[in-house]
Formats: C-alpha cells, structure tokens, sequence
C-alpha cells in the first residue's frame, strides 16, 4: 500500500466522505468488496459523488448484483445533492423499469431525506 492509499485509509476511516470515496477508487482493481463499502460509507454521509458511483455499479451489475431501482433512488439523490442532471442515465435506466418501480424508486429517493437507510 502506497504512502498516498495510507493517509486516504486513515482519512477513510476517520469518516470523511471524500477521502471514502477515493478509497473506494484506488481499491478498484484489487478489493470489490472494499470499493462498494467505501462508497455506501461515503453515499451515507450524503456524498454526491458516491451515490453517482454506486448508482453506476447497481445500474450495470458491477461488483454487486444488478438492481435498476437502487440504481435509480442513487442517481436521483445524487440528482438532488449535487445540483445536476443526470437525464441520460435517468433515462437509461427508467426505460428498463416499469412505471410502478420508477415510482417506487422516486418515494425511496426522497424516503432517504428523512432518515430511511440506503
């Protein structure tokens, strides 16, 4: 482990967000399950860049089994603590959902505002 992974772990694991989320990347070719740790740790703590990231790892099924709904509740609370658009991979994903979990999916977006777990 490089001296820079060293100071980000322990950053990591003092409870900062962004330095849980640059875990999460450097361990991207070496640990799976650390790098969707990280990053819930991260996303728990209402860190945009890590719901964005996990909501691409539920979307396509990469480290962790494939759910288009999570994916989508991450994206549009990313949507929401960032300020951005993310139309197209809104899209992408709401096309593979029928209505009723696009629905669904939007009620646990805004559920995570007030308190309901990841």
């Amino acid at each position: 482990m490089s001296y820079k992974e060293k100071v980000i772990e322990k950053l990591a694991n003092a409870g900062y967000a962004w330095a849980q989320c640059e875990l999460a990347r450097l361990k991207i070719d070496r640990d799976d399950e650390a790098v969707i740790y990280w990053y819930t740790k991260a996303a728990e703590q209402g860190y945009p860049p890590a719901f964005l990231r996990l909501s691409a790892h539920y979307h396509l099924g990469k480290r962790v089994e494939q759910d288009l709904m999570k994916a989508l509740k991450l994206l549009l609370i990313a949507e929401i603590r960032s300020g951005r658009r993310e139309r197209e991979m809104c899209h992408e994903i709401s096309e593979r959902l029928d209505r009723g979990q696009v629905k669904e999916a939007q009620r646990q977006a805004g559920a995570w505002f007030v308190g309901a777990p990841l």
